[in-house]
């Protein structure tokens, strides 16, 4: 029965002492701390996005491209949640903002004809949709380069000289 007090006694003074010898946040982990929150706003923005949740995207999104201007998934995927909602000007602007970043190639390509395509006039509905999931699709394959584990084993079977 005396036990009890005594065993709350020592956790409490345990976990004082992992507070008390952790060591503090300086000014570089205050920056790391603040780029895993970017970055976690980052991934719930897509997150939103691929949900079909357009506007929940652009306000989770919106404060993060103003942080980080040179975010390119924050960048495209701010701006297909524009194209859904049928905003070409805000689209464009996102888009011309992504191409200036140093992109791959074919993400490069895929914008050039984009923004030109958005000069001739507004986007209906089935061209908004190819180009959301082309683009979506381009950036999930450069975010996430490798193949799936299926791939392997069916390259292997099918071309026995695979490397």
């Amino acid at each position: 029965m005396m036990l009890r007090p005594i065993v709350h006694t020592v956790a409490a003074l345990c976990a004082w002492s992992i507070v008390l010898a952790a060591p503090s946040v300086g000014a570089q982990g205050t920056a790391g701390a603040d780029a895993a929150s970017v970055d976690a706003r980052t991934e719930a923005g897509i997150e939103r996005y691929r949900a079909g949740s357009h506007r929940e995207a652009i306000a989770i999104l919106t404060p993060v491209v103003a942080a980080r201007p040179d975010d390119q998934a924050a960048q495209l995927y701010l701006a297909l949640s524009h194209v859904w909602l049928g905003e070409d000007a805000q689209t464009a602007r996102h888009l011309m903002a992504l191409r200036a970043l140093p992109i791959t190639p074919r993400l490069s390509a895929q914008l050039d004809y984009v923004l030109e395509g958005m000069k001739v006039g507004p986007l209906s509905p089935p061209l908004r949709r190819f180009i959301a999931l082309a683009l979506d699709e381009t950036m999930s394959l450069e975010r996430s380069p490798r193949r799936p584990p299926f791939a392997e084993s069916l390259l292997r079977r099918n071309f026995p000289y695979f490397p």
